[in-house]
């Protein structure tokens, strides 16, 4: 029995000094990876000190070749001054040789290089008639030098405003689209719409005052369906604004303006094309207005006017006589027969505001809006009329281009269809026209 306990108790040293045995083994080998970690870390330094090393030579080589960019520039700026000045002494020569020529010369002199030429034509020796001459060398080069610093500054203390005078142009566009459907199962109707934009603006500025003219028209056809179905209309605008300004501040103008809207064909309620809602004329709006014009830079410019003029004109008798648009409606008898036809005309009197803003918001991309607002003091005035539009321009090349139009209208005393009685009333109302084809800016 003890000879089996001395026996285990030898098997147990055994194993302990296998695993102290072991244990020295992951101590040395810890050890050797603690020493190429270390010689990892050194290397590392010395990798970046030698790319520290190679950076100053490159930035010495670039010093280096600036320098002797500067030295080339110097020599060959040094050259010129050389050439011109020979070019001046070899002038001073002959000018000495023929005095005559004084008065046929181009080159005002002073009075100190004219005495400096009177004594080189002296009985000197002939050294100091050379000194005399290479300072009248330097002289005539000096002056040559100072003219032309003089017509510099004389060009850049001109204040004359380079922008005053006409300044017109404009921009074209006709988009279209198509769709040609041939047995397709999921349903369909062919399509083909056009629209056509004109954007033109002629301006006007002169010392302090401005005008400004611009003109916008639109009209767009989509035919939809069979051969037999009718062109609807899809775009119909009409708009001349004009604004002069006198300038009273930095950014603010006394300004007057004149506005005038409408459409060039009649409008129908497709389907039903059979009953006009609107023609040309009818509406129109002339708008007439004094305030003051803020133009703090060439993109934003808003004009407030509190004394304000607006026509609205419904050249129809049958839109006149129901009282569209606002004006005043007939006076029929108890059979519909008209005993006072309705009014054409109605003059309302309020304030007026139009905001603009023209930017290019990325490379060939333009975004242009307007948005006008008018109050009638007369009646109503918290029903304001309000008249959104945007367009953006996306350049494609120099004829090919898209554009988004959007346009959002308010007005109490449009009248809409609102339900399936054929009851009307106001309702804000919204175009949207997207397309792509031929632009040509002019």
């Amino acid at each position: 029995m003890m000879f089996i306990s001395y026996h285990t108790m030898l098997v147990s040293y055994h194993v302990m000094l296998v695993g102290y045995r072991a244990m020295f083994v992951n101590y040395h080998a810890m050890l050797v990876s603690y020493h190429v970690m270390f010689i990892s870390y050194h290397t590392m330094i010395v990798s970046y000190h030698v790319m520290l090393v190679s950076y100053h030579a490159m930035l010495v080589s670039y010093h280096v070749m600036l320098v002797s960019y500067h030295v080339m520039f110097a020599s060959k700026h040094q050259k010129k001054r050389n050439d011109h000045s020979n070019n001046q002494l070899i002038l001073s020569k002959n000018l000495l040789k023929h005095p005559s020529t004084f008065s046929k010369s181009p080159i005002t002199f002073n009075g100190f290089a004219v005495f400096v030429i009177f004594v080189s034509n002296c009985n000197f020796k002939k050294m100091k008639r050379n000194i005399v001459l290479i300072v009248i060398a330097v002289i005539i080069n000096n002056l040559s030098y100072g003219q032309i610093t003089d017509k510099e500054k004389d060009l850049l203390a001109k204040t004359t405003d380079t922008l005053d005078g006409w300044k017109n142009g404009g921009t074209f566009t006709f988009n279209l689209s198509q769709l040609s459907l041939s047995n397709w199962a999921a349903g369909g109707q062919n399509s083909l719409g056009f629209n056509a934009l004109v954007n033109a603006f002629a301006n006007l500025k002169h010392k302090n005052s401005e005008w400004d003219n611009t003109l916008d028209m639109g009209y767009g056809l989509i035919h939809q369906g069979g051969k037999s179905a009718p062109y609807q209309k899809s775009n119909d605008n009409f708009e001349f604004n004009s604004k002069y300004g006198q300038k009273a501040s930095k950014s603010w103008y006394y300004a007057a303006l004149l506005n005038f809207k409408t459409q060039f064909a009649p409008g129908f309620n497709y389907p039903n094309d059979s009953v006009k809602i609107s023609d040309f004329l009818a509406p129109a709006y002339l708008i007439g207005a004094l305030g003051m014009d803020y133009r703090p830079n060439n993109v934003f410019d808003c004009f407030i006017a509190p004394v304000t003029g607006k026509l609205i004109i419904v050249n129809n008798s049958t839109l006149a006589n129901a009282g569209d648009f606002g004006v005043t409606p007939s006076v029929m008898d108890t059979s519909g027969k008209v005993i006072t036809p309705g009014k054409k005309t109605k003059f309302e009197f309020g304030g007026y505001i139009r905001a603009s803003l023209k930017k290019d918001i990325m490379k060939n991309v333009t975004l242009s809006t307007e948005a006008d607002f008018f109050s009638n003091y007369l009646k109503n005035p918290q029903n304001i009329v309000v008249n959104w539009q945007v367009l953006i321009s996306m350049k494609v090349n120099k004829y090919i281009s898209a554009t988004l139009s959007t346009q959002l209208i308010y007005d109490d005393k449009a009248k809409i269809v609102i339900d399936s009685k054929g009851d009307t009333g106001p309702r804000t109302q919204f175009k949207e026209l997207f397309g792509v084809g031929f632009s040509y800016k002019f």
